[in-house]
């Protein structure tokens, strides 16, 4: 079974680092990115993925936005959400421990 996944994250770099590895899976198949939270709302509704990789800083709001909004748009799918902490200090968060 292939596990179909959404890269969300303003920047290219950590998607480029998560597409390579989850690349090497055979299991695994990326079913799209995006960089801000608009256009992943809209892709992610529009390729419906197993698993969302989202960033919880985005520059038009963040990853846990995106999942209550997809959540009460389409309460029948049940994609899992994934919102990794970033290890540094986020002025409008305080620092993640």
């Amino acid at each position: 079974m292939t596990i179909r996944v959404f890269l969300l994250d303003g920047h290219e770099s950590v998607r480029e680092g998560l597409r390579a590895v989850l690349e090497r899976d055979d299991d695994m198949e990326i079913a799209g990115e995006a960089d801000t939270a608009i256009g992943g709302l809209a892709r992610i509704e529009a390729t419906r993925p197993d698993v969302v990789l989202a960033d919880l800083m985005l520059s038009d709001g963040g990853g846990l936005d995106v999942c209550r909004r997809i959540r009460a748009r389409a309460p029948g799918w049940s994609a899992s959400f994934s919102l990794p902490r970033r290890w540094c200090h986020q002025p409008r968060l305080g620092p993640h421990r």
